[in-house]
C-alpha cells in the first residue's frame, strides 16, 4: 500500500521538473546571458580571466571584478562543444537538480511522497520566475546540496569534506557564496552550544560531540583558505559583501527589491508556504530542528526584503514541515486522480507554447532594431536601455550600461544613466557628453516621450513593437564634461 502510495506521489515529483523545463524551452535567452556567454567566451579565446572592462564605451578598460567567471567560462566551453542545447540545462538543468537534492532532504524526515512531491511542486513554483541561463541558478542547486550535505555528516561525518571544493566551486560562480559559508557556520554555532543542541532534536552520534564540532572548524577554515585562491583573492569577499548590501543597487535592481504581491505567481511561492508553517504551528506532533526554523525565518525575512531570496525560502521551507508533520500524509486521496492530474498539468505546461531554440532571443530584446542598425551600416555611440545591454554586448557593441550594476558605480555612470531614463534632468546634457549618436529604447517610456517630442534633435529611423530606434540630427558641438548633477 505504501510503495503504491509512494508510485503516485512520482507524478508530483514530476509535474515540479516539468515547471523549470517549460520555462526555459518557451521564453528564449533575455538579459545577462548574453554578456556573461560573450564574456566567458573571451575568457577561452584569451585563456586568462578578465580583469578590465571589455564591453563598455563608458568605461572601457576599468577595473572589473569579474565574480562570476567560472559560471561564464562553464557555460561557454560546455556550448562550444556539446551544443547549444546546454543552455536549457544551464538553466532548467540546474533548478530540477536543486529540486532532486530538495527531494532527497524532505524524505530524509518522512518518507511521505505524496507530501514531498507537493512541497516539491511548490518549491518550483519559488524557482520558476528566475529560471535563467545564470549563475544564480546553479547557486540554488549548491545551497541545497550544502544543507543535504549538513544533514548527511549526522550519519557520516566524513562526508563534510565535500564541502571545501563544493565551497570553493561556488565562490568561482556567484556572489551568494556568502550564503553557504554561512550556512557552515552557523550549523557549526548550533552545535558548539548544548543549550542549542539540545532545545528540539539532539543531534546523533559524532555530529553533537566534540569531535564533530573540531572537524566541523578544520572544514570551515579549510573552506575559507580555499576561497582566497580565485583571481581576486581575498578581495572577492569584500566585493560580494558590499555588492549584496549596495543601497543603491537595492534600490535600482528590481529583484533586489521587495516581492510584488500583484504577481500571482509570487503570491502563490510565499502564501502557500506561511499557511503550511502556519498549520504545522498549529497541528504539528514532534519537535523541529532549532536550526531548520532558523533558516526558515530568515530566509523568509530576506525574501521579504529581496525577492532574489525567493528561491532559496522555496527549498527551504519544506523542512520543517516534513518534520513536524510524520504521519500526517494525504492518504484519503485517490492516487490515480493525483497522478492523472499530475500528468496532464505536466503535458499542458509543455504544450501549450511553442518551443523556442536554446539560443534564440527572447521577443523582449531589440532583435529587429539591430537587425536595422548593422543592416543599414550605421556608425555611432548608442544610448541603451539597461536590459537590451547584454544582447548588444554579444552582436558586437559596445554599450553605455549593461546588467553588470555593481561595475557601473564607479564613475557615476548608473547615476547618469538613471538621470537620463527617468528625465530627471535634460537627457541631451548626458547624451552630449558621451558624444551619443544613437538611442535605443522602449516605446512609452518618459524618454521615448521626451525623444519623439524633439524631431529637430532627434529622428525616429526604426520603430517595432518593443524597441524605437533614434538618431541625432546634427552634430553635438564641442566636448563638454560634467560633474553628476552639474
Amino acid at each position: 500500500m505504501q510503495k503504491a502510495y509512494n508510485r503516485y506521489g512520482v507524478f508530483l515529483i514530476l509535474v515540479a521538473f516539468v515547471v523549470e523545463a517549460a520555462q526555459a524551452m518557451h521564453h528564449g535567452l533575455s538579459g545577462d546571458v548574453y554578456w556573461q556567454w560573450a564574456a566567458g567566451r573571451l575568457m577561452l579565446q584569451r585563456g586568462a580571466v578578465l580583469h578590465r572592462d571589455p564591453f563598455s564605451y563608458t568605461l572601457w578598460h576599468h577595473p572589473w571584478v569579474a565574480d562570476e567567471w567560472g559560471y561564464e567560462v562553464m557555460m561557454a566551453w560546455a556550448v562550444r562543444w556539446l551544443g547549444p542545447g546546454l543552455l536549457w540545462f544551464f538553466s532548467a538543468g540546474w533548478a530540477d537538480l536543486a529540486l532532486m537534492v530538495t527531494w532527497l532532504r524532505l524524505v530524509r524526515h518522512d518518507a511521505d511522497w505524496m507530501k514531498a512531491g507537493v512541497i516539491l511542486v511548490v518549491a518550483a513554483i519559488a524557482l520558476e520566475p528566475f529560471i535563467r541561463d545564470r549563475p544564480q541558478t546553479l547557486s540554488y542547486f549548491l545551497f541545497a546540496l550544502t544543507f543535504w550535505i549538513l544533514a548527511a555528516a549526522e550519519e557520516h561525518p566524513a562526508r563534510l569534506w565535500t564541502l571545501p571544493p563544493l565551497l570553493w566551486l561556488w565562490t568561482w560562480c556567484h556572489g551568494s557564496f556568502l550564503l553557504g559559508y554561512t550556512l557552515v557556520l552557523s550549523d557549526g554555532v548550533w552545535r558548539t552550544f548544548p543549550r542549542l543542541r539540545h532545545w528540539g532534536r539532539q543531534p546523533a552520534g559524532l555530529a553533537g560531540s566534540a569531535a564533530g564540532i573540531r572537524l566541523r572548524i578544520g572544514v570551515l577554515l579549510v573552506s575559507v583558505a580555499l576561497s582566497w585562491i580565485n583571481p581576486f583573492g581575498w578581495r572577492l569577499w569584500s566585493y560580494a559583501w558590499h555588492v549584496s548590501t549596495s543601497p543603491i543597487i537595492r534600490n535600482t535592481i528590481s529583484e533586489w527589491q521587495s516581492p510584488n504581491f500583484h504577481a500571482g505567481i509570487l503570491k502563490a511561492a510565499t502564501w502557500l508556504p506561511v499557511m503550511g508553517l502556519g498549520l504545522l504551528v498549529f497541528r504539528g506532533r514532534r519537535p523541529i530542528s532549532p536550526f531548520q526554523w532558523f533558516w526558515t525565518g530568515a530566509l523568509f525575512l530576506a525574501t521579504l526584503q529581496s525577492v532574489r531570496f525567493l528561491p532559496y525560502f522555496g527549498l527551504q521551507w519544506g523542512i520543517p514541515v516534513m518534520e513536524g508533520t510524520q504521519g500526517m500524509g494525504f492518504r484519503r486521496l485517490r492516487g490515480s486522480v493525483v497522478a492523472l492530474s499530475a500528468l496532464a498539468v505536466s503535458v499542458f505546461l509543455m504544450v501549450s507554447r511553442p518551443m523556442v531554440p536554446p539560443r534564440q532571443a527572447a521577443p523582449s530584446e531589440p532583435t529587429g532594431a539591430v537587425h536595422y542598425y548593422l543592416s543599414h551600416h550605421l556608425q555611432g555611440r548608442i544610448f541603451n536601455f539597461y536590459v537590451w545591454g547584454g544582447y548588444l554586448i554579444w552582436r558586437g557593441f559596445r554599450v553605455f550600461i549593461d546588467g553588470r550594476t555593481d561595475l557601473y558605480l564607479q564613475d557615476h555612470i548608473l547615476s547618469e544613466y538613471l538621470a537620463v531614463q527617468n528625465v530627471t534632468e535634460n537627457p541631451n546634457t548626458w547624451l552630449r557628453v558621451w558624444r551619443v549618436r544613437y538611442v535605443l529604447w522602449p516605446p512609452g517610456t518618459p524618454l521615448a516621450t521626451f525623444l519623439l517630442a524633439a524631431p529637430a534633435s532627434w529622428r525616429l529611423v526604426y520603430q517595432s513593437q518593443n524597441a524605437l530606434l533614434f538618431r541625432h540630427v546634427g552634430s553635438w558641438g564641442m566636448p563638454v564634461t560634467l560633474s553628476p548633477g552639474g
